[in-house]
């Protein structure tokens, strides 16, 4: 996005993905929580439409990928140590840097983001953690 010639690049940071696979994965969810986990849901989804109507786009770190599935490359749940934020910043900046997993990052906007939560929401209800 453009503005006063200046160009903004927005950006979803990679949290663990366990904090959404917990969160949204129905299978897990009490019935004393399962309210919470609706509003979730419907909150993430929301949140990312919303960001996208006003940016256009927003890039996205935050899916199931080969980096948000390492809890290695996380000091906690979701403050990801210096290599990785190395890792989001080529991503944006398209510096070269052959250690950028293939499946880290994707460029959300309006012709992609229904298909993305759709498929998002099958691979946390699909997730296998004995892989």
């Amino acid at each position: 996005m453009l503005f006063n010639s200046y160009e903004f690049i927005f950006f979803f940071l990679p949290f663990t993905f366990f904090i959404y696979f917990f969160l949204l994965n129905k299978r897990l969810v009490t019935d004393a929580n399962k309210v919470f986990s609706i509003f979730f849901t419907l909150s993430y989804e929301r949140w990312l439409k919303e960001t996208i109507s006003v940016f256009g786009e927003v890039h996205h770190f935050m899916s199931i990928n080969s980096v948000t599935k390492k809890l290695q490359n996380y000091l906690d749940d979701d403050h990801y140590y210096p290599h990785i934020g190395k890792l989001v910043a080529n991503k944006l900046s398209n510096a070269p840097n052959k250690d950028i997993p293939d499946d880290f990052g994707i460029i959300l906007n309006k012709n992609n983001i229904d298909s993305y939560i759709q498929g998002f929401k099958k691979q946390v209800q699909n997730y296998n953690f004995s892989q």
